[in-house]
Parts: structure tokens; C-alpha cells; sequence
């Protein structure tokens, strides 16, 4: 449920792009399948899929002929697409703000998670800064946890209740500010 809030957006692009991507082609109402519209924007299948479900939701694009199973076979553009009104979305102002968003939203928190949905909005976070966050929001008492991390499985967390919408700051003084409470967390010299 909230991975697909997330992720949202980078479907609504991946949309685009494809359809784009097929009107390029020339043809006025082309038919496609999803191997074809996974390499004409260079993305899996799986998420292909879901830009043409967002297509087909927003009267974009139509089944041209149902499959056997459960997925449609061909699809094709439509010319006259449903009106859609544009929703502002909220602005994300940097890499703190996102990974707090994404926090937020999922159920269970876990760095590579994080790291993906953050990527999609900034593609140069590190892998590191993420980390770094999660384990500055561990030692403040944000975060459960729900699984200790082993060999082989990341630890898995989930962010406790009563927080609010702005990003708690990490400071170089070690310290966590949340703007929501107006309380800052000083860390001991051991944490992040």
C-alpha cells in the first residue's frame, strides 16, 4: 500500500515515457505488447505492467486484444485521452526530507527499501546516507525493532508512532531536531 503511494510518480513517468516513446514510432494508434514497451523505455516488464495500467486507468491507452491469462495480450494507444486534473505533489526539498517521507509511509523500514524510493527521486544518495539516517533515527528512539539484522538479511524497523510530518535533522553535534516537537535528541559519541 505505501510503496505504491511512493512509487507513484516514477509510474506516472514511466507512463509517459512510453507513451512518448510510442508515438515516436510513427504510427498513429500502434499496438504493443510489454516486451515490446520494456525496450522502447528500457525498463522490466513488471514495471512496464504498471505504466500501462496507469495508461489504460487515465484513457490513455486500451486493450486491443485480451489474453489468455489473466494479463491482456496487446494494447494500443488511444487519441483522445481522459482528462485528468493535476494533484500538486508535496514538495520534496532534499535526500533528509525524502528518506523521512518514505519512512513514514512504509510499514516496515529496512536500507534497502529506503534507498530505492529515495533513489527515484535522487539518484546519487548513498547507500550510506541512508544507513546513516536510519541508525541516527534508531539510537533517538524512532524506530522498533522488528528483526535484528544477521548474515545475508537486513534489519528490519518500524518508525513509532506520534511523529509528524518534517524530517528530524541529524547535526554534526550528534544530536537528533525534530521541527515537529521542537525537541532536539543529543546521541552519545558511539551512535552514527
Amino acid at each position: 500500500m505505501s510503496m505504491v503511494r511512493v512509487g507513484q510518480s516514477l509510474v506516472e513517468e514511466q507512463a509517459d515515457a512510453l507513451a512518448g516513446a510510442l508515438k515516436a514510432a510513427g504510427d498513429p494508434a500502434p499496438e504493443f505488447t510489454a516486451d515490446m514497451a520494456a525496450g522502447a523505455i528500457g525498463q522490466s516488464a513488471r514495471r512496464v505492467y504498471l505504466a500501462i495500467k496507469h495508461l489504460v486507468a487515465e484513457g490513455r491507452a486500451e486493450v486491443s486484444c485480451p489474453g489468455a491469462g489473466p494479463r491482456p495480450t496487446l494494447w494500443r494507444l488511444t487519441e483522445a485521452p481522459v482528462a485528468v486534473p493535476a494533484v500538486p505533489a508535496a514538495p520534496v526539498k532534499d535526500a533528509v526530507d525524502h528518506m523521512w517521507t518514505v519512512i513514514r509511509k512504509l510499514d516496515r523500514v529496512t536500507m534497502p527499501a529506503v534507498l530505492e524510493h529515495v533513489r527515484v527521486g535522487d539518484p546519487r544518495v548513498s547507500e550510506r546516507a541512508v544507513r546513516d539516517y536510519i541508525r541516527a533515527l534508531l539510537a533517538a528512539d524512532y524506530l522498533t525493532v522488528l528483526l535484528k539484522a544477521r548474515r545475508g538479511r537486513e534489519a528490519v524497523y518500524r518508525l513509532k508512532p506520534g511523529h509528524g510530518v518534517g524530517a528530524p535533522r541529524v547535526r554534526r553535534v550528534l544530536a537528533v531536531v525534530d521541527p515537529n516537537k521542537g525537541s532536539t535528541i543529543l546521541l552519545s559519541r558511539g551512535a552514527p
